[in-house]
């Protein structure tokens, strides 16, 4: 792979994970942690030992993992005076 077909496979990694940088993505504060270690690893790939072979590439997270548990909504009813 040439340096300017593994920018591009890069590229495609970093806007792939645009969205979840937006603020009101629910995701964790770990997850939006371990997200920009990502994208910071992606950006500084270009200058690491071995680019650009793709096998050097940061792998993704499975970013799903990362979101939110939502809680339960308990039902209560407030005792009548």
């Amino acid at each position: 792979m040439t340096e300017s077909e593994a920018r591009v496979v890069r590229d495609q990694a970093l806007e792939a994970t645009d969205k979840y940088m937006l603020a009101d993505y629910p995701i964790t504060p770990a997850g939006r942690l371990v997200l920009n270690v990502y994208r910071q690893a992606l950006r500084d790939w270009p200058a690491s030992a071995g680019f650009p072979d793709v096998a050097t590439m940061p792998a993704a997270e499975d970013w799903s993992k990362y979101k939110p548990i939502e809680l339960a909504i308990i039902d209560t009813e407030m005792p009548e005076v």
